[in-house]
């Protein structure tokens, strides 16, 4: 994973979601803290957007 200063946040929330055996529905519908200075906007914040990505690909 490479990227800017959220990068750290992002593999942070993605190693926990994997301990935790979250699925992607888990993922979708969690809650996330933002911050505009500090993470991604919460309408396009990285992890929720794939996890709706998978849903919606296995829906298909």
């Amino acid at each position: 994973m490479c990227g800017g200063d959220s990068s750290a946040e992002l593999a942070n929330a993605i190693s926990v979601a994997i301990q935790a055996k979250q699925t992607a529905h888990d993922l979708s519908v969690m809650q996330y803290a933002t911050h505009p200075l500090l993470t991604a906007s919460p309408v396009m914040y990285q992890l929720m957007v794939a996890a709706d990505n998978a849903l919606a690909a296995t829906a298909q």
